[in-house]
């Protein structure tokens, strides 16, 4: 059978979840993220390939099944790794080494510098993107993820003026930023001076799936000052909304303390505004 690949138009029109046909070369997945079998590599096992690239992503980079309907929140990532224009290249390599290593964390999609998303994990499967399971919610079931390729915060700037650094990370000034609050009042985030700014390209390719799958799940949400302090909440605190199992879009800082993704960056508060009112 040839592969089968379900084009974005057709999944806002009820398409089905089925499972993918793992580790059989030339198979139809019938994936609703359009990913269609891959092969058995030695090195990676089982594999499927992404959308629309190709990629092989190993089957055990991702968790088992759930239902359409469990689906009800959304979670916003950046990778902590270098900007690229790569299609993600990078984050598919990323995530087959956590898998192999047993040390899961992946998302069902990453947009990369030029605004390139690629999806990763068939939606009607659990990626591992805010964590193994054993939270009394299973933000993993309920839960779709993206990554936004960037490298996050930095504490010091160089004499010149010209680079941050967090040690070994370093990131040009021109492209970082400190965090705002709802009003846009520059802010110190999760303690941090600035974090390395999402591109433009990356915003508008965030706002535009978030749409989508806000459609296709059903899901009602809208960016205010309440949604923003459920998105970014304080140090040492995490979202109530998410973490009580209410439908929104989130982020990583929502339902674990120790994580600093995403950043209220400037320019994507700006547009969440105008995008989700």
């Amino acid at each position: 059978m040839p592969n089968k690949i379900i084009n974005t138009p057709d999944l806002l029109k009820g398409f089905t979840f089925s499972n993918p046909n793992k580790g059989s070369s030339g198979g139809s997945s019938g994936s609703s993220s359009g990913s269609s079998s891959g092969s058995v590599r030695k090195d990676l096992g089982p594999t499927i390939l992404t959308t629309p690239s190709n990629y092989e992503l190993s089957t055990k980079a991702f968790g088992g099944t759930r239902k359409k309907e469990q689906i009800t929140q959304i979670y916003l990532h950046h990778t902590a790794g270098q900007r690229r224009a790569d299609k993600c290249k990078k984050v598919v390599n990323t995530f087959n080494n956590r898998a192999l290593a047993g040390n899961y964390g992946s998302t069902h999609a990453c947009i990369d510098a030029d605004g390139h998303l690629e999806e990763l994990i068939p939606w009607e499967y659990r990626a591992y993107g805010q964590g193994v399971e054993g939270s009394k919610i299973s933000y993993n079931t309920v839960g779709m993820s993206i990554e936004i390729q960037a490298l996050g915060y930095f504490k010091n700037l160089s004499k010149d003026g010209k680079t941050w650094d967090r040690g070994s990370t370093t990131c040009p000034a021109d492209q970082c930023a400190p965090g705002v609050d709802y009003n846009l009042k520059d802010i110190q985030y999760k303690g941090y001076p600035v974090y390395q700014k999402y591109t433009n390209a990356q915003i508008q390719g965030t706002i535009k799936w978030i749409k989508k799958w806000m459609a296709f799940f059903n899901i009602k949400w809208k960016f205010d000052q309440d949604a923003y302090n459920n998105m970014f909440p304080d140090s040492g605190k995490l979202s109530p909304k998410a973490t009580s199992g209410a439908p929104g879009v989130y982020s990583h800082n929502s339902v674990n303390k120790g994580k600093s993704d995403i950043y209220p960056d400037k320019e994507l508060i700006k547009a969440f505004k105008l995008a989700f009112k």
